[in-house]
């Protein structure tokens, strides 16, 4: 196999001899198949500090173990994806660089779509993906941390109720107007309490996906995601879908 780029695939994973990674690489597959798309696993070969801790000649011979590691890890995969999906194709390639993102993992979406947040353009992508797979869609809106618990009504704010009957009906007035274009979606809205990502969560465990908005780079230095993406990557059990607030859907399944 040549380290090369090769042809743009649609859907792109990457691969890095973890059990979670193999899962991701199936799960891709699974959703090129939906898609008629093509799948392409990537493999970063890490070249560390040998250099500076060896000398250039052992950086040579850890890089060349690396890069011949890297085809096995991606044959590995390929494998795995052309056992559960056939009829998918498949490229790999691998690159030198820093490995600065991981894989996360991504499970077998055999349950309900539910879950939609943030711009128009994920609310856009989460219809587009509820219709994809013949699935319901909840909308879910969080208000926030409240002060109280609403599990005891004797703590619960004064204003509660009705501050919630307002965003209920605000929540269902937006994601009526995306039913229309998508009547084959059955669409259900929630309003909620607590930090975004816990909110989320909560509608989460019988999910296919879970699609969020983005609005770009957090208060972190160097971070494309938000705290919200991020708890969600880390700990929703299901695929996650961000969406940038650039994205627009369409019938490839393209961002």
């Amino acid at each position: 196999m040549a380290n090369t780029a090769g042809s743009a695939a649609n859907l792109l994973v990457g691969v890095d001899g973890s059990l979670s990674a193999l899962d991701a690489a199936v799960w891709a597959a699974r959703e090129a198949e939906r898609r008629s798309v093509t799948v392409r696993l990537v493999h970063i070969v890490d070249p560390g500090e040998a250099e500076i801790e060896l000398g250039p000649w052992s950086q040579r011979r850890i890089l060349k173990y690396r890069e011949s590691r890297a085809v096995d890890l991606l044959a590995e995969a390929q494998l795995e994806v052309a056992a559960a999906c056939p009829e998918v194709a498949v490229e790999t390639s691998w690159v030198t660089g820093p490995q600065r993102f991981s894989s996360t993992t991504a499970t077998d979406g055999r349950r309900r779509c539910r879950q939609l947040r943030g711009a128009d353009n994920a609310t856009e992508w989460a219809f587009e993906e509820a219709a994809l797979r013949g699935a319901d869609l909840t909308a879910v809106f969080s208000c926030g941390e409240l002060p109280g618990s609403l599990a005891d009504p004797e703590a619960q704010p004064r204003w509660w109720p009705e501050y919630q009957a307002q965003q209920q009906e605000l929540l269902n007035q937006r994601i009526a107007r995306w039913s229309a274009r998508h009547p084959e979606v059955v669409a259900h809205c929630a309003v909620t309490t607590g930090r975004t990502a816990w909110a989320l969560m909560r509608y989460a465990h019988e999910a296919q996906l879970i699609v969020v908005g983005s609005r770009g780079r957090s208060e972190f230095v160097g971070s494309v995601l938000g705290s919200t993406s991020h708890a969600l990557i880390h700990h929703a059990p299901c695929p996650v879908m961000i969406v940038p607030s650039s994205a627009s859907a369409n019938r490839s399944g393209q961002p």
